[in-house]
């Protein structure tokens, strides 16, 4: 704030760019000139309404400053109605500044036509157009210390021949304290203002660096997505060619192996071959789930049936572990993608049967209660540790203590979080009490109407790449 306060002039309180300054300008008429109308009008009011006092009080000339009166009342209003015009806006400042001096000058000359300063009481006239002119209207202090100064003269002039008494050094005194005081706080009003417009600026080109930090974002994501997307596609053609030709070469298709050793290397080939195709889908649907971009389509379907099916994708993963995957039957059902929805159960399924001992048993269940339907898998591993789970969430980090118990990116956990987003349920992972982990997945009995992704579309190139 310092330097910026380096930017305006400490004599003037204006900057000392003009550009700014002009912006400063178009910042305040946005704002202010309405409220500053509307001011002016309550001015006119009460200019007109000190006419009545006139009328009580004046002894010399009450014809002339009545009509005076009149006249420079609907001057002013016809000076505030082209206030309003493109013309008037783009010189608010000056008409408003204008019809302060003029009123001003007005009542000075009231004074000197009068004779006197105590009947009516016109000094008080001239501390109201000193409040409105510095404190309830936006004038810059040049302008208004051009108005005080004048209208201060013009009644020094009229009251030069007036003998000195009480009265006229009391109104005097008041007069002069007030436009002291008036163009103090002008000066203090204008330079908080002027602050505040810095202060608006800076917010302005940061909301402007947040906004291109976004855009930039949304590039970014769409050019990772296309990558992807292209990566995807290049990837699984050789990659079904690998696994087709070791399956060949495993179940010897074409005639008997020469060496044993061969149909063991193919077997790891196929083997190696599925698993980089999995992690190869697996990297295309997070990318889809990413972008908003997957198609998402709520019917209602069995939970018996999601969990089946799920189970029987790993079905021979759990058999070579001689893992058991427990699972009782229950008369379930709920509105849910039910492809997405498998995927989920399937993902954390094979985490289950990975971490779980051979001979283990991986346990099914599944509730429901009024608002949801609630699945919980429990695996007999050694479980993960409570710190280590928002590490684990993250799909493109490994730790040793993840590793050890799946031996493979936690690509599978984040998928299962983002497709339960998109149905608006909730994914919780915790220890067991013993030993083991809980998954818990908590899915809505009815897809909300606003759900993300209920009218999204599906992008070419992630229809090309699947």
């Amino acid at each position: 704030m310092a330097a910026a306060s380096t930017d305006i002039s400490k004599f003037t309180a204006r900057f000392r760019d003009p550009a700014r300054e002009r912006r400063y300008h178009d910042y305040a008429l946005s704002f202010y000139s309405q409220k500053d109308r509307y001011m002016l009008y309550a001015a006119v009011a009460v200019y007109i309404l000190y006419g009545f006092l006139d009328l009580l009080t004046l002894t010399n000339a009450t014809f002339l400053i009545l009509t005076m009166r009149i006249f420079c009342a609907i001057g002013a209003f016809l000076i505030i109605r082209f206030s309003m015009t493109e013309l008037g806006k783009r010189y608010f400042q000056e008409l408003a500044g204008t019809l302060m001096l003029v009123a001003g000058l007005s009542i000075a000359l009231m004074i000197w036509v009068e004779g006197t300063i105590d009947t009516p009481p016109y000094y008080v006239g001239l501390i109201v157009v000193a409040m409105v002119s510095t404190g309830l209207i936006r004038l810059t202090v040049p302008r208004t210390l051009f108005i005080l100064l004048t209208v201060f003269t013009a009644f020094c002039l009229a009251t030069w021949q007036m003998p000195i008494d009480v009265g006229r050094i009391a109104a005097t005194f008041f007069i002069f304290s007030s436009f002291l005081l008036a163009g103090v706080s002008n000066y203090l009003l204008e330079m908080s203002r002027r602050h505040e417009f810095i202060k608006h600026e800076e917010r302005l080109k940061l909301h402007q660096q947040l906004e291109q930090m976004v855009e930039d974002a949304n590039s970014s994501l769409k050019r990772k997505n296309a990558i992807l997307n292209i990566l995807t596609h290049v990837f699984r053609t050789p990659l079904h060619q690998i696994i087709g030709y070791a399956q060949i070469l495993e179940q010897e298709s074409l005639g008997k192996q020469q060496h044993p050793e061969y149909v063991e290397y193919s077997e790891h080939i196929h083997k190696a071959g599925q698993n980089l195709l999995r992690l190869v889908q697996r990297l295309m649907k997070h990318g889809r789930l990413e972008a908003g971009t997957i198609r998402f389509n709520p019917q209602k379907v069995s939970v018996n049936e999601l969990v089946e099916c799920a189970s029987s994708g790993i079905s021979k993963k759990a058999t070579d572990k001689l893992v058991h995957i427990s699972f009782e039957r229950a008369p379930i059902s709920l509105e849910a993608d039910a492809s997405l929805v498998e995927d989920a159960l399937y993902e954390i399924l094979e985490n289950a049967v990975q971490a779980t001992p051979e001979g283990g048993t991986v346990r099914v269940t599944a509730d429901k209660t009024d608002q949801h339907v609630i699945f919980l898998i429990e695996d007999e591993g050694p479980g993960i540790d409570n710190e280590q789970l928002e590490q684990i969430r993250n799909s493109m980090e490994m730790t040793e203590e993840f590793l050890s118990v799946s031996e493979k990116l936690s690509l599978g956990v984040t998928l299962t979080e983002k497709i339960i987003a998109l149905h608006k349920g909730e994914l919780d992972i915790r220890r067991a009490p013993e030993s083991g982990t809980i998954v818990e997945i908590k899915l809505p009995v009815i897809t909300p109407e606003n759900s993300d992704g209920s009218e999204r579309i599906e992008d070419k190139n992630y229809l090309l790449a699947s």
